[in-house]
């Protein structure tokens, strides 16, 4: 409301009913409005959609207070907020860059790294000044590796420009709220992506890690994991699955190299597709079309269940001493056709019953997941009843 106040016509007087209760009051937006002056007004929507919004994340543990505090001392900054929303920042590219500029400033400012040259920068200073050693021989501290939270560094550029563009397309629509079309602009390229008719947030373009960086983590002990992991068959009832070495370790990197990937150490999961997850490339890995066969099949599977009684798509849970259960994927998928047919009501569908990890191929962070399976109880006849 503060924004569009100059639009007002005949000396206008606003007053907003706020808050509940007890609290219950009005409050003199015209009064407020000449206290601040048309200026700071004008870069509030700018200033609160950078710095966070129900459409906007907001920097972690900053709030409101002390960017505020920034902006009123700078009228550079007041200054840049207040375009904030205006076609030329949308459609000019140059004029974006302008503008991008003073915005890194000010949150350098935020973060106190006022003398950094980009945020970029700030990021390498905080880093430095939280690890640096005094002398060559001195011990890494652990302790303050512990303590230190990486959320606490400012976002790189390429980061940042996806919240300033996020932000810019918020204020098309907040300075312009008294208008019956606030913007003509789309989310997209505006710091969103349109997915299956539903947007989310662009993250940022470019490479993820700079290249020096990856190309040191790339290392020649990535481990194709079906060849280092293997059953051993015990006087147990259920199987085990064990490491080929003890100190095995997973080393992501160039992950399409590993086949196979294990979960709940007896779940196969293979290598399907390259998919995108909220503007990350991931890798998808989907549960084996084998991994309930039987043990015909799937050699694997023999200790749990063998001989004539036994059905592909459904594995006995023989670990729980004799429970009457069998476990399958939902809706009996990748099942014998023969369970999928006696049961009604039963549809099997991949895209909605299949269990499936994706992962960021860099750090190996899993950005999404489904873990589906289905539980079945076995009933049997009983000769006593007819």
């Amino acid at each position: 409301m503060l924004v569009n106040m100059h639009h007002l016509k005949n000396h206008s007087v606003v007053w907003m009913l706020t808050d509940t209760g007890n609290n219950l009051r009005y409050v003199d937006l015209t009064k407020i409005h000449a206290e601040l002056g048309q200026l700071i007004c004008q870069s509030l929507p700018g200033y609160h959609a950078i710095t966070g919004c129900d459409c906007n994340p907001a920097f972690f543990r900053k709030g409101k207070l002390k960017p505020y505090k920034i902006l009123k001392k700078v009228p550079e900054y007041q200054e840049a907020f207040k375009n904030f929303g205006k076609s030329e920042l949308i459609e000019n590219t140059d004029e974006q860059q302008n503008f991008f500029n003073i915005i890194y400033r000010f949150i350098c400012n935020v973060y106190n790294a006022g003398n950094a040259i980009d945020v970029d920068a700030a990021r390498l200073q905080m880093f430095i000044y939280s690890y640096t050693v005094s002398d060559v021989k001195e011990a890494f501290d652990r302790k303050k590796l512990r303590k230190f939270d990486a959320s606490n560094l400012p976002p790189c550029k390429s980061e940042l420009l996806q919240q300033f563009l996020r932000a810019n397309y918020i204020c098309t629509i907040w300075n312009n709220a008294r208008l019956k079309t606030p913007t003509t602009y789309q989310p997209a390229n505006n710091g969103w992506i349109l997915e299956n008719n539903k947007y989310h947030f662009k993250w940022f373009e470019g490479d993820q890690l700079p290249s020096y960086v990856s190309d040191s983590l790339k290392t020649q002990s990535a481990i194709a994991i079906d060849e280092t992991l293997y059953l051993t068959y015990t006087g147990l009832n259920c199987c085990c699955v064990v490491l080929a070495t003890e100190d095995f370790e997973c080393v992501w990197l160039d992950v399409k190299t590993i086949k196979t990937v294990w979960l709940l150490g007896t779940i196969p999961l293979e290598y399907e597709k390259d998919v995108t997850v909220h503007g990350i490339k991931t890798l998808r890995f989907g549960m084996a079309s084998n991994t309930f066969a039987t043990g015909e099949e799937n050699p694997y599977n023999k200790c749990y269940c063998e001989g004539s009684s036994c059905r592909s798509g459904i594995m006995p849970m023989n670990c729980k001493k004799g429970a009457p259960y069998v476990i399958s994927m939902p809706h009996f998928l990748e099942a014998d056709q023969e369970l999928v047919n006696a049961v009604e009501g039963v549809h099997p569908n991949p895209e909605k019953h299949k269990t499936y990890v994706d992962v960021e191929p860099t750090t190996g962070f899993v950005l999404n997941a489904a873990f589906r399976v289905q539980l079945n109880g076995v009933a049997r006849r009983l000769k006593e009843f007819r």
